[in-house]
This record gives structure tokens, sequence and C-alpha cells, in this order.
């Protein structure tokens, strides 16, 4: 990413420097925008060998070499701690179970399909809902997390409406393509939630 010349330090290429910054512009707001409460903090990644061994065999069943590869285990986590919020809120959904195809939605509730997205590496600074499941699926809201590896937190930065993703650009990941969405840009999560509450109370 960073080259020297002349004693100087350079970036190799203008995407090199536009990834750091913005990485430098996340890590700069996270702090103030969870003293906020914009950003919710989750939970920490505290699980032994055998509980991560646990959560990468499920994770293969969404692909094997990427979820290997990008820590995708940490999604599947992700998803599990996020319906636990769920609960501690009263929040009564339904969880999409069926491995063998693509899936509708990963929590319902009520009517609301919701898909729970996760950058699970340091460098990860969007949420990538692959086009061609959104396609087939569409989700009415995506909620966007982030694991802090600096500070071993799994945080919600916000949420996308389906609508929102058409505004991003497609990108190629291994094969399949998928838009690049700025978790910075995401909506705070607490009007979802309201949301999610009164469509609970139907």
């Amino acid at each position: 990413m960073v080259g020297f010349k002349f004693n100087y330090f350079c970036f190799i290429n203008e995407f090199d420097y536009y990834i750091i910054k913005e990485m430098l512009f996340l890590y700069w707001i996270r702090d103030e925008m969870i003293k906020r409460k914009k950003w919710i903090i989750l939970d920490s990644i505290n699980l032994t060998e055998e509980k991560i061994n646990e959560y990468k065999r499920k994770a293969k069943f969404f692909g094997e070499y990427r979820y290997d590869k990008d820590n995708g285990w940490i999604g599947v986590y992700a998803q599990e701690i996020f319906c636990e919020y769920l609960k501690k809120n009263n929040i009564n959904f339904e969880k999409w179970e069926e491995v063998t195809q693509i899936d509708e939605y990963d929590i319902k509730i009520g009517k609301i399909k919701i898909d729970v997205k996760c950058a699970t590496q340091s460098n990860y600074l969007e949420m990538t809902p692959k086009v061609l499941v959104e396609d087939k699926n569409k989700k009415d809201y995506y909620v966007a997390l982030k694991y802090f590896e600096d500070i071993n937190k799994l945080v919600i930065v916000g949420y996308f409406e389906h609508e929102d993703l058409w505004g991003y650009p497609l990108k190629v990941l291994y094969g399949t393509p998928f838009w690049g969405v700025k978790l910075y840009n995401a909506k705070p999560f607490l009007h979802l939630l309201e949301t999610i509450i009164n469509n609970n109370k139907i």
C-alpha cells in the first residue's frame, strides 16, 4: 500500500490512498458515535477455539472459500449476537433456518424481512450484499455491523433499506457481483428499532 521514495513515504496508487482515508474516517468517528449512542456495542468476541470452529462449520454453508478467507464465521456469530439483542429488547422474531437454498431473510419480525451484514476485518469499510441474492430475495432492511478488532467489539453502525443499495457501485469478488455499501452512510439504527418495536406490537 505504501512505498518509500527519497526518505518520504507515498501511496503506490490512488485507490490505496482512498482506502486509508476512509479507514481513518471510520475509526475517527467511532468513539463519538458510540458515545452519542448512534452506534450500539453488542459484544466482545471471547470464544473458545472449539466454539470458533463451530461457527466456522456453520459459515461453510454460505461459501467455503470466501468465508474461510474473510473471517466469515464472525458474520455468523454477529447474527446470533444481534438476535440476543432483539431478545433483550423483548422483540419476537423468526430466524431463517434452511441452509440448502438462498435465504429469504436472516430475521423476520412480523412482515419485515431483515438481513444482518457484518464487516468482519479491520480494513473492511463496506456492507457487501450480493446482487444475485438480493435480486431474487429482496429484504426490507439491512442491518450493518462492524467488528473492530482493535477494541474487540461488534458494533451496530446503522441500517440501509433495499432501495439504498442501487446508489452504490457494483463490484466483483471471488466471481460474485455485490454492492459496495459504505458503512459510514448507514442510517441511525434506533430509527429502525422504533419501526421494529411498533411492528412487533401488531
